[in-house]
């Protein structure tokens, strides 16, 4: 599966959020080929509590439907700008041809709406925007007789706040006087069902034979009955440029990674954007966000990540001003799963805190940020310390040693419990201490190096007999469960004993064991893990690159590991796009969660960043993760301005008559011993480089 066609889906409606970079003001777009749903929220994260799972109720629900000649007319098809910018492209084929463009601009989100009619025959367009909320009427021309391309909002808010408008249609038929009953909902229940009260604007396209006409949908962010005069006037085209100049110049700021595959690089600069789509800001002046819908909300977790990845990548002001608001929720204990937040008693919040703010010193190398939030990576690991002590007489076994009961998520239960005994927070919280004891060596602190060396080693003792004794026997192998001794929960997290903590080795029995389990028993018809969440047989897309694909990279396994990078890019909707968990099959209309997710394009970003160059303590890997056809004979790779521990990066690598030509610059030396490895396509062990520039046969 080596091309991108999106052939395994989920169904229709497909989401899409308009925004401007790091904004508050976001519609969301549900996509289906009868209609487009436009949501929005008067409300924003800025006055969420910290860290809290606390999501802005949406206030604004509008219906987008197209008729030709009376007729229900379907969009066919859907796709987002190649640029990778969050722009809406819908296209319809009928005796009309439509094409509609949406993005969101200074003022709003500007839809705009081109028809040609290929016919021999005269044809009527109508385009409908109806509002689903609100009650009895929000058309002002239902009172004004003038105004019959605008809809006010007229309660939730001020009542002249504008939902919307039309410009530049042939006219914008009502019905009035009696030709139509206007009622009296209720309830928003029966506003949605019946929807005959003038809660709609309709705009008429007259179409003769061969004609092309356009016109404008415009659902402004926060505009007002006595802006309209001014509105009527603006340049929507330049507006809809300018908004997509503002997106590019931003994904262009920061790495830049050129392949031979034009479609790969187009999803990663859609899922690099969405990582500004979900960022918005927060009280105290942070950036903060995780989600569209459901998870839109300031919790940490996938936005520590996203913070990473944002410094890998260039956007060092950008990962600034993010860090402090996630490390600031830590209790007085210590304990740094923040206890008023959405991340209490999730252990892994430890290791995703303390990994972000090592890999922000190693590419910033600021040793003041570095000791400041030193003292918070102490309190936790004497927490953690603590967290186990008291669980050395559990009367159960196979807790002893572990940190105490805490949440599991991720499909994760314990018995049935969502509060219990989980390895893979177990494991993470563990690999945090680690990365506490490296934060400690760097900055000479000697007392706190010998107790967390003696504490991580003990911790590491404890972890790995649990993990032999409480393993899952199968024929020939055993594998490690995410409960002690549990068949019936999910895989995810299953080989973090290997990456990132580096309790097991790759060759480990439970290690391979577990590798075996997945891939002979736990890989669906579209060539990804099944059962790393909550649908014991659905698919959390995410996983395959996050919980696998990075592993086998670092086990030296290249093909295993790039093998899900295409089937990850054609599980997303043609938007670019993921739900959560979705069913196994194609087209699958079992989802969950967010219908647009954060954490896929992380993990598409995180991947091919850590497929072109990834760093551990002892070397440096270059083009590790690739598929082979990559650089095979005439291809050429190139990365630019990639931050690493030697500043900013940047290679080409170019295969010419099956030599390749390779151009490593660093920004400076390595400040340690390093190893320089490189991977051909045509061997599956790496070569060692002994200079930056030179030629492998």
């Amino acid at each position: 599966m080596m091309n991108i066609n999106f052939d395994y889906s989920f169904a229709a409606p497909h989401a899409l959020a308009l925004c401007r970079p790091s904004a508050s003001e976001k519609y969301l777009l549900n996509i289906e080929p009868s209609k487009i749903q436009l949501l929005y929220s008067f409300d924003s994260l800025k006055d969420s509590p910290l860290l809290s799972w606390s999501t802005p109720e949406i206030d604004l629900e509008t219906e987008l439907t197209i008729r030709e000649d009376g007729q229900e007319y379907l969009l066919q098809e859907w796709k987002r700008h190649e640029s990778g910018a969050p722009w809406l492209i819908a296209r319809g084929q009928s005796k009309v041809i439509c094409r509609l463009d949406a993005v969101a601009t200074r003022i709003g989100v500007v839809v705009k709406l081109n028809f040609e009619n290929t016919d021999a025959e005269h044809h009527d367009i109508t385009v409908k925007c109806r509002s689903l909320r609100g009650w009895v009427i929000s058309n002002q021309g239902w009172i004004d007789y003038k105004h019959n391309n605008l809809l006010l909002t007229l309660n939730k808010t001020r009542a002249d706040r504008i939902i919307g408008y039309f410009l530049g249609a042939d006219d914008y038929p009502m019905f009035r006087n009696g030709i139509a009953q206007v009622s009296v909902p209720m309830s928003d229940a029966v506003a949605k069902d019946q929807g005959n009260s003038m809660k709609y604007t309709t705009a008429l396209f007259s179409m003769k034979p061969g004609e092309t006409k356009s016109g404008f949908l415009v659902l402004p962010f926060e505009k007002y009955f006595e802006d309209f005069d001014e509105l009527c006037q603006v340049d929507y085209d330049k507006e809809m440029k300018d908004a997509l100049d503002e997106w590019c110049e931003l994904l262009d700021r920061g790495t830049k990674i050129s392949i031979c595959d034009k479609e790969v690089i187009s999803c990663f600069r859609a899922c690099l954007a969405d990582l500004f789509v979900m960022r918005e800001p927060h009280a105290g002046g942070y950036v903060i966000g995780n989600g569209t819908r459901h998870y839109r909300s300031p919790a940490s977790g996938e936005p520590l990540t996203s913070t990473l990845q944002l410094d890998r990548m260039g956007y060092l002001e950008e990962a600034s001003g993010d860090l402090q608001i996630y490390y600031a929720g830590q209790n007085e204990d210590g304990c740094w799963a923040y206890s008023k937040g959405w991340e209490h008693d999730m252990w892994s919040i430890h290791y995703m805190k303390c990994n972000s703010a090592l890999q922000h010193y190693y590419i910033t190398r600021d040793r003041d940020f570095l000791e400041d939030v030193y003292c918070r990576m102490k309190r936790a690991a004497l927490f953690a310390r603590a967290s186990r002590q008291s669980t050395q007489n559990d009367p159960v076994k196979s807790h002893r040693g572990m940190m105490q009961r805490g949440m599991g998520d991720c499909g994760m239960m314990d018995n049935g419990d969502y509060y219990g005994f989980f390895y893979p927070q177990d494991i993470m919280a563990a690999a945090a201490d680690k990365l506490t004891l490296k934060a400690a060596q760097i900055l000479g602190y000697e007392e706190d190096v010998k107790w967390l060396t003696e504490y991580c080693e003990e911790t590491a003792r404890d972890l790995i007999t649990s993990l032999r004794e409480n393993s899952i026997k199968e024929e020939g192998y055993e594998w490690i469960p995410s409960v002690p001794g549990s068949l019936a929960t999910s895989l995810y997290g299953c080989l973090y004993a290997y990456h990132p903590a580096g309790l097991l080795d790759a060759e480990d029995p439970l290690i391979r064991g577990t590798i075996q389990h997945v891939s002979t028993k736990s890989i669906s018809e579209g060539g990804l893990p099944v059962g790393t969440g909550w649908m014991p047989e659905g698919i959390w897309v995410a996983m395959a690159l996050d919980n696998f694909s990075s592993v086998y990279l670092r086990m030296g396994n290249r093909d295993l590991a790039s093998s899900f990078l295409y089937p990850v890019l054609n599980h997303a909707s043609p938007l670019v796009t993921w739900c959560e968990e979705r069913g196994k099959e194609k087209g699958s209309a079992e989802k969950s969660g967010d219908l647009q997710h954060l954490w896929t394009p992380l993990s598409v970003v995180a991947y091919m960043l850590d497929a072109m160059l990834y760093e551990d303590d002892e070397a440096i890997h270059i083009c590790a993760g690739i598929p082979r056809h990559w650089l095979a004979e005439g291809k050429s790779i190139s990365v630019s301005d990639l931050c690493t521990r030697c500043g900013k990066t940047s290679f080409t690598v170019e295969n010419r008559e099956n030599k390749l030509y390779y151009d490593i610059q660093f920004e400076y030396e390595p400040d340690r011993p390093v190893y320089l490895y490189f991977r051909t396509p045509d061997r599956d062990e790496p070569v060692m480089l002994e200079s930056f520039k030179g030629t492998i046969k």
